[in-house]
């Protein structure tokens, strides 16, 4: 039920998001995605060894394809309640939070996240710090709180030079700081940061903001 449920539900995804797929997918069943949901519920509530894994895959489905983030956070928490102490659970529940904009809710959660990472809590490692931190400063930074959103993007910083090779928050603490650094009206150093970004690779999308923004300082 549950593997059915994943294959209705992504191949579904597949054939709607890239219809050119259909050339070479004709050959096997097609998905359905109103069915893949049902199974993957039917599973989250009567499965017995992947229940957990059910759970996951309605937390990731309602908030990546469905924009449904009262369901998202209703099958994160579910998550959290049988894993209390998994860390990747506990940050996903504030990003389905700072997705759906409800930012003062995400940064209770990213703050309980890096407080668990600084006492050291088993599996807080320092990435799960970086996504925290990452997270935290954006709040901070729309809340107009601009000396802890650059504390936070600072730290991120910090924490992402032990992997230089996986820079996707790393450049993203660069764009920050000199968004972050523009709101407090600090032209010139915003655009250090701005230039630092540009000579850096790019996973994400990070250099067109930053060109733009040396054009034209970043507001809110």
């Amino acid at each position: 039920m549950f593997g059915k449920g994943l294959y209705d539900y992504y191949t579904a995804i597949l054939e709607e998001e890239y219809p050119a797929v259909k050339t070479f997918t004709w050959m096997i069943p097609d998905g359905n995605r109103k069915r893949g949901l049902g199974l993957l519920k039917r599973t989250a509530e009567e499965g017995y060894y992947v229940q957990t894994e059910a759970l996951y895959y309605l937390t990731q489905v309602y908030y990546l394809y469905e924009d449904d983030y009262p369901a998202s956070r209703r099958y994160v928490q579910r998550l959290r309640e049988r894993h209390p102490d998994n860390p990747y659970f506990h940050n996903f529940e504030g990003r389905v939070y700072a997705r759906w904009n409800r930012w003062d809710q995400a940064e209770e959660v990213f703050d309980e996240v890096v407080a668990r990472c600084e006492n050291g809590r088993p599996g807080y490692v320092a990435h799960m710090e970086e996504i925290a931190r990452y997270y935290l400063g954006r709040a901070h930074l729309y809340d107009e709180e601009y000396d802890e959103a650059l504390e936070d993007f600072g730290r991120l910083e910090r924490l992402t030079d032990r992997d230089l090779d996986n820079n996707r928050l790393r450049i993203r603490s660069f764009l920050y700081q000199g968004m972050v650094l523009d709101a407090m009206g600090r032209r010139e150093l915003a655009k250090r940061k701005y230039r630092h970004v540009l000579e850096m690779e790019d996973p994400v999308g990070a250099h067109d903001r930053a060109e733009r923004y040396l054009d034209e300082p970043y507001s809110r």
